[in-house]
Order: C-alpha cells, then structure tokens, then sequence
C-alpha cells in the first residue's frame, strides 16, 4: 500500500470532496477532457469524486492510472515522478483485480506494462504485455509499448514487427511510420525506411525531422541529389543537419568517387 501523499494528490481530494456532481460517468467523461488537456490535478479531482460514488468501478481506477502516468511522464513533476508511476501501477492493479472484461484487462496489463518499462524492469514489462496482447491482440498500444520494451532490449526486428501490427490497426499514424522509418535507416534497410517516411510525410508534411530522416536514408544509399533536398526541406521547417547528416554526405560523396 501507498502511505505517503503528495501535496497534488491531497489537493485533488479536497477538491473533489467539494464536487457536486454526482454522475460517474460524467465525472469520467470530463476528467478524460482534462487529462487530454494537461489538467492533471483538475481530472485527478474528478475521478476520486467518480470513485468515492462507484468504489469498485474498474474503468475508472484504469483512468486515474493513466492520469498518474501521464503526470509522471509529463515533466511537470520530476521530484515526484517516481512516487506517481507507483501510484499508476497500484491503480492498474486495482483495476486488474476487480476482474473486468478482458479487454479492460488487457488494457490495465498494457498499461502496467508500460509503467515496468519506465522504471527498466523489462522482463516484467514484456510478460505483462505478452499477456494484454493475448487477451485483446486489437489493442494497438499493446503493440507500440512492447515495440519500446524491444527497442531497449535491441531486439530490433522484434520491434519492427511490433510496428508492423501497430500499423496494421493505425495505418495512418505518420509518427509510428516514421519511428518504423528512423529504425530500417538505422539498421541500413534504406529502401524501406523510404517508403515508410514516404507515407508519413504525405500525411503530415510539415514535420521537418521527417524529412532530416529520409535525406539520412537516401545518403546512406548514395543519393546526394536526393538527401540535399530532404535536407533543405528539414531546413525550411527548423530542422537542420548535424554531425551525422555531414558525415553521411561525405561518405556518400566518396563512395562516387
């Protein structure tokens, strides 16, 4: 059990105390807008209002989780990062015990997944999202947050076929498309890390790194022409050239040579 509260936390409750609603679910529903909107301890407020009416209400324990661990991650609260992510794992738990559906298990599994993994405990991260795929093999996050897991592992073809059922459900999330891109450069797959930043700047064609990733590409495939103008559209968009980008171009220019 937890046994210390932080002053965010203490805060939350007191207001949520002073709340008036008394829907759950409307309380769910606009603590869901505030953690999408950065309001932390306003949805923390709202969803320990929703508990003190529905104590043993799944849902909600797997929202306050998510709530706890987007604080943790958000940068907002570094000294108390630590104590937030445990505060995530107990509610995940909680949620895991009331014994949902299974694709809410699934979903608290996935999500206690991803707190293992922040705190580096791989092989508790891995078996926890081996089995939230298992019970819902549609959860796409399942698959992004073990693509993580792999990546940290070097396991690298694991987590580019982690990427490849990401995609499959979500294959229009241009920053998945181009982390699957970053990946196959980086492995010196060119041909495909092209075709993958291909599809992900003709969904969102301002983001300047996706085209600072395909110009690394085609360097390293010895098309100069081609990695120049990449890069000068990086540039056009604030993203400039670094020590790799220099060295990619002069390896390329001495292979011609």
């Amino acid at each position: 059990m937890i046994k210390i509260l932080l002053p965010i936390v203490l805060m939350a409750s007191s207001i949520a105390l002073s709340a008036q609603i008394t829907d759950p679910d409307s309380l769910w529903a606009s603590a869901a807008d505030a953690r999408d909107a950065g309001n932390y301890v306003s949805a923390l407020s709202l969803l320990n209002q929703a508990l003190q009416l529905a104590d043993d209400d799944a849902p909600l324990y797997n929202s306050r989780g998510k709530t706890y661990f987007d604080m943790a991650l958000s940068g907002r609260y570094q000294s108390d990062a630590d104590t937030l992510l445990e505060y995530a794992f107990q509610d995940y738990c909680r949620t895991i015990d009331l014994h949902p559906a299974d694709t809410l298990i699934a979903e608290a599994l996935i999500n206690r997944g991803a707190v293992w993994g922040v705190r580096a405990a791989l092989d508790n991260a891995l078996a926890d999202l081996n089995e939230g795929i298992r019970l819902d093999p549609s959860n796409p996050n399942g698959y992004f947050n073990r693509s993580i897991v792999y990546m940290n592992r070097q396991q690298y073809d694991s987590a580019i076929a982690d990427y490849d059922q990401y995609l499959l459900l979500r294959p229009k999330d241009d920053r998945i498309l181009y982390e699957r891109g970053m990946l196959n450069r980086s492995l010196g797959r060119n041909d495909e890390a092209i075709s993958d930043l291909d599809r992900a700047i003709a969904l969102n064609p301002e983001k300047g790194f996706y085209y600072l990733e395909r110009g690394r590409a085609y360097a390293q495939k010895g098309k100069i022409k081609k990695a120049r103008a990449d890069y000068a559209e990086a540039e056009k968009r604030g993203q400039m050239q670094t020590d790799l980008d220099r060295g990619l171009l002069l390896r390329a220019r001495k292979k011609r040579h």
